[in-house]
């Protein structure tokens, strides 16, 4: 059962959900929705650390905004119908084959070493991988001459 619907997870959620709730009666919307939204690496909602004082909090969100985070954010880029119907043939083997090559090394059922991460490299590349990139790389040369 998902963990949002057990008793703990239904109260962490209400809890959050009135805590939000008041950060935007007392600082307004886009301060309370910057507090909650702001997280940390390990996971950690800083709206939920009471250590710090609100004006820190937003301070340390300016700063995570300042990140270069959205120079590697693919444009709107739009495949002919030709690189379509080929990209998404090719690219729904390519994700089961990841998500399945992914679940095996996390749960230990595939030992992660040179030999099976050249395998995984291998097979990519027979799956069509480097078609793919192509397909995507032409769309972004496309959207990059208008």
């Amino acid at each position: 059962m998902d963990w949002d619907y057990a008793d703990d997870g239904s109260l962490m959620i209400t809890q959050e959900y009135v805590q939000k709730e008041a950060e935007q009666a007392k600082y307004g919307f886009e301060i309370a929705d910057r507090l909650v939204a702001c997280k940390d690496f390990a996971g950690r909602d800083y709206a939920n650390n009471k250590a710090k004082g609100t004006e820190a909090l937003l301070d340390e969100c300016k700063i995570w905004e300042k990140t270069a985070d959205d120079l590697w954010v693919m444009p709107p880029v739009s495949l002919t119908a030709e690189e379509s119907s080929a990209y998404s043939s090719a690219y729904a083997d390519i994700l089961t084959y990841t998500d399945e090559f992914t679940l095996g090394v996390i749960v230990g059922n595939t030992k992660l070493d040179d030999n099976t991460w050249n395998e995984y490299i291998s097979t990519l590349k027979t799956l069509g991988i480097d078609k793919c990139v192509q397909y995507q790389q032409a769309a972004l040369d496309r959207y990059n001459a208008r």
